[in-house]
Formats: structure tokens, sequence, C-alpha cells
């Protein structure tokens, strides 16, 4: 029960869902980015991109999902599986993907850079399961001139071309392949995004657990990479895998040797 005491209908419009749907006015879909792993010690940076189709955003059978959905951090591991599971129970059809950065690539890049990257590889992967991806085109709120880059073309096309919306967590990047909108705290604000969030989490969750396995005793599996006691002091006693990025360990290891990026971890 909420806190004025009043009963919430299970026909309330959930606030993240109303917000996609005002931006999702006059447009086919809205495609939501999120990323994890920014901050980590170790590990790839993750992004999630996940496409909403104008009928599923104007659907009753999304209130529940969008009542669970949020900021994947703020979320328990247990309430991130039901949201996955009842995704992809009730909706297995909305083109979602995966992108990923490099611990490499984070330090050639720095990790703006890579999160970037793995952005755009998450976005590129959505528009691939489009049918077919040439007929779909990205707007922004500002009307600009078309412009065609590569295969895919950007700006205000003619309306028989299906439109959708880019949302992105956070602050605008540049350069980006696509017009944009940044959204402060999107992902508890836009379903979209916040989805985008729960899968990204999920995703490299999994990763470092796998990761865990395959390079024992790091404890990958319990802080996912991030910079906990634990690991601080594991990295004090053990030193550095290839997992780790020697950019983000020069304050707790600053007497340490750099590692050159040819010997970095490619995952």
């Amino acid at each position: 029960m909420p806190a004025n005491g009043k009963n919430v209908s299970s026909r309330t419009i959930p606030p993240n869902l109303a917000f996609d749907r005002r931006l999702g006015r006059g447009i086919d879909a809205i495609v939501g980015v999120d990323e994890v792993g920014r901050g980590a010690l170790a590990g790839p940076v993750v992004a999630g991109a996940v496409l909403l189709t104008g009928s599923f955003l104007r659907g009753k059978r999304i209130y529940p999902l969008g009542a669970m959905a949020g900021d994947s951090k703020q979320l328990s591991p247990m309430r991130r599986k039901k949201v996955l599971d009842l995704w992809g129970d009730k909706f297995p059809q909305l083109p979602r993907a995966l992108g990923v950065a490099t611990v490499a690539e984070v330090e050639n890049y720095n990790v703006l850079g890579a999160t970037r990257l793995a952005m755009e590889r998450a976005v590129r992967g959505v528009l691939k399961l489009l049918d077919p991806p040439k007929e779909w085109t990205a707007v922004n709120e500002t009307p600009i001139r078309p412009k065609k880059r590569g295969d895919l073309l950007i700006g205000l096309e003619p309306k028989s071309q299906k439109t959708w919306r880019l949302l992105i967590d956070g602050r605008p990047l540049r350069p980006f392949p696509w017009p944009h909108e940044a959204v402060i705290k999107g992902d508890a604000k836009s379903l979209a995004i916040g989805l985008a969030s729960v899968l990204a989490k999920v995703s490299r969750d999994q990763m470092m657990v796998d990761l865990d396995k395959e390079c024992p005793g790091y404890s990958f599996g319990t802080h996912k990479g991030y910079g906990s006691e634990v690991h601080r002091e594991i990295l004090k006693e053990k030193g550095p895998s290839r997992f780790h990025r020697p950019s983000f360990l020069r304050k707790i290891l600053p007497g340490d040797e750099p590692v050159c990026p040819e010997q970095l971890a490619f995952f």
C-alpha cells in the first residue's frame, strides 16, 4: 500500500510507461539503452538495448511489467529475475540486444569511449532484428535534415518510413551514430531504459559469475568486478588479473607495472 494509504488500481498506468507513451506519440517505437560496469575495476562494460513498439506501449498487459521494472541497481536479484521472466513469458517478440566493450577497449578508448562502443553495438543489434532494417528511421525531438550514414537513414524521412526514438540513460553521447535523447536517471523514468538496464545488469552479472570459474581466486562472482573492500584486499594480495583495468587500479596498486593492452582480456 502506498504512503498515502490508498490502494493503487491494477489499471493505474506506471509512471515509466506514461513517460514512454508521451515520447512515443506519433512514432512507431521507442528504443531504450543503458549500460552497466562503467565504474568496475574489472570486466567489460555491457549495454542493453530494447525496442518497444507503439502497440506494446498502448497495451494494458504491460502494466505489471512497468510497475516491476526500474533502475536495475535498486532492484534485488530476485526482482530482476522476475522482470525478465515476466518479460520473456508475455512479450518474447520484442527486439532486445546486448553490446559489450572489452577490458582492452576500456583501456584503449577510456571508459566513456568504451561505453559508446557498447551502446552502439547494442543498438545495432536491435536494428538488425527489424524487418527490414532500412525502413526504420531514427528521430529526435528537434526535426533535422535527413542524412545518410552507411546503410542507416538518420533524421526525418517520408511518412512511409517507420520511425523510432532513441532514449539513452545519462548524458548525451558525442559522437554517436543516431540522434538521441539523454534522460538523467532514465532507468527509473523510462520503461524502455529500465528494461535495458535490467537486461544489461543480469547479463553482465552472469558474465562475471562465469569469469569467476575461468579466473578463480578473485571472487568475481561475488563483487562482480566492482571495488568492494574484499576485492581491493584480494588485489593487494594477488595483484591484477588480465581481466582488470590497469587505469582503474593506479590508486589501489600504485607500484604495479602497467599491463600492455595486448595482454588484457578481450571479454
